[in-house]
């Protein structure tokens, strides 16, 4: 789209619900589709005397169908919806950045096990070519994993998400242990964000930490 010199790059149809400001200049936006579920960035490019001369579009990858964005910072963005889970994610620079990651740990490895790999001797050199062949295929194989794994979510990924009962479209009370604690199953979400869930009622236990301590009687 041309208007008055300013470009335009063509986008996808979608329905553009949420916005939100990535930066102080107010040149760099987050607009959500929530009918398509993407998550796109529209950057302003000026000129002199701070005129926009271009709009550049670029799709991030796929989220949530999302209602409302929130960025927090360092590529940090909280995705609220009405339909489904809100997620926590992240933006980074690059769409290889699980392959970036999976480097800085392979480095880590081989640091540590580099003393090891110098004293392990194989004489049977029929198996050294059975276990390099077989090496060799599993990282061809996947590097094609890999490789659509990278193109999977673009450039984000995904930290947290937030359960989100709602909307509950409909629900059953049920006894599913048969021990005279009723449960609730609700239909929630709209669409593919939609899902079952269990509602009952109880305690909850998170392990935070874990001693060894013998003999133990009591407990205050």
């Amino acid at each position: 789209y041309r208007n008055n010199n300013t470009i335009l790059k063509e986008i996808q149809d979608g329905f553009y619900k949420c916005i939100t400001c990535m930066d102080t200049s107010g040149k760099k936006f987050l607009i959500g589709d929530s009918l398509n579920k993407k998550l796109g960035m529209i950057t302003l490019l000026c000129g002199g005397n701070d005129r926009v001369k271009e709009i550049e579009y670029k799709e991030l990858g796929n989220i949530v169908s999302p209602s409302s964005l929130s960025y927090i910072n360092d590529g940090f963005v909280y995705v609220g919806s009405v339909s489904g889970d809100h997620q926590l994610i992240r933006i980074h620079n690059s769409k290889n950045w699980r392959r970036d990651d999976d480097d800085d740990v392979d480095i880590d490895v081989e640091l540590k096990n580099k003393d090891q790999d110098e004293l392990m001797i194989i004489d049977d050199s029929d198996n050294d070519d059975d276990i390099t062949n077989n090496n060799e295929n599993k990282s061809g194989a996947n590097d094609d994993d890999d490789d659509s794994d990278f193109e999977m979510n673009g450039y984000i990924e995904l930290i947290h998400e937030f359960d989100n009962l709602g909307p509950i479209q409909d629900m059953i009370c049920v006894d599913l242990q048969r021990q005279g604690q009723s449960q609730i199953v609700c239909c929630s979400g709209i669409g593919s964000d939609g899902s079952l869930r269990i509602i009952k009622n109880g305690i909850g236990i998170d392990e935070v930490a874990c001693i060894d301590m013998p003999g133990l009687e009591g407990l205050w």
